[in-house]
């Protein structure tokens, strides 16, 4: 499938995920009896997420590749968060406009990303391929769906729990809850500094098969990694924020989707770049060695 056809495809896919997990939300707030107004939408926020994590799935079967699920993560805490606005008109706030247009800024941000190094749909990321050749079709499928998608959904709806819980109980602006936005839009600056610094090292026909040491990755070996980890630690400061002007004890709530994000990216996604770009790169193991893994130093010196 051509990157035109793919782009069009995907569009499809997700706009039939949201649609279908739409109408499974709505049913489901109409048939909950509670007077609990965050409790109703967690529920029906992660049963429409259940939903559309199924339909990707399914249709990922039809083209046979996992990649059809990368943009979800940027995708899908935005739909988390619109849905209940347009529920709920009292939701539409000064505190709550301020997170939506963050939200946005990070969401527009990260699926532009996805959009320019898109190949279609004839391509299928890495870390997926390798796992396809390698394992017994059934067993590639149980890590396909509970690995590569259902974690994903469950991590990414833990991590925007605070921004559901921002919709509820934020009903007044407080100078508190910039705090958490601020850490959020650093984050979204990080990651755009990242890819800046890569479609920059690009252009020069001569830097192909080396490795970028400069600009922010002079710094860290995985700036963009930092950069998604301030971002949902925002978004949990946020949440916090919310619990201590609103005298809530739901605190433990915030932190959890935070904490196993960063849990993934620090144990398994920035080592696995590492070791690629190893296998990759005549030049990484010299890097690796002087560079900050995560956070943001100054290079050790030879």
């Amino acid at each position: 499938m051509e990157r035109k056809q793919s782009f069009i495809f995907i569009l499809i896919v997700y706009l039939v995920a949201i649609i279908v997990g739409g109408i499974g939300y709505l049913l489901l707030r109409s048939a909950i009896e509670t007077d609990n107004e965050f409790l109703r939408i967690l529920i029906c926020s992660a049963f429409m997420d259940v939903i559309a994590t199924l339909i990707v799935y399914v249709f990922s079967l039809f083209v046979k590749n996992t990649s059809l699920y990368d943009p979800y993560w940027s995708v899908w805490p935005f739909v988390l968060v619109l849905f209940p606005m347009i529920m709920e008109a009292d939701m539409w706030n000064i505190t709550n406009i301020l997170m939506f247009i963050v939200l946005s800024f990070y969401a527009i941000r990260l699926t532009l990303n996805w959009a320019i190094r898109f190949k279609g749909l004839k391509h299928e990321d890495f870390r997926y391929n390798e796992y396809r050749n390698k394992l017994h079709p059934v067993l590639f499928e149980l890590l396909n769906f509970f690995g590569f998608m259902f974690m994903p959904t469950v991590l990414v709806f833990l991590g925007s729990i605070p921004l559901l819980a921002c919709l509820v109980y934020a009903k007044e602006f407080n100078g508190l809850y910039v705090i958490g936005l601020l850490i959020t839009l650093i984050g979204v600056m990080f990651e755009i500094f990242a890819d800046f610094d890569v479609e920059e090292f690009k252009k020069d026909e001569n830097n192909r098969g080396k490795t970028l040491q400069t600009g922010i990755w002079k710094y860290s070996r995985h700036p963009n990694y930092l950069g998604e980890m301030t971002i949902w630690t925002g978004f949990m400061v946020l949440g916090l924020m919310v619990c201590v002007v609103n005298k809530l004890d739901i605190w433990w709530l915030m932190i959890i989707g935070s904490i196993l994000i960063d849990i993934l990216f620090i144990t398994y996604s920035a080592p696995r770049m590492d070791k690629r770009m190893l296998e990759r790169h005549a030049d990484y193991k010299e890097y690796m060695e002087r560079t900050s893994f995560l956070l943001l130093f100054p290079p050790k010196r030879k």
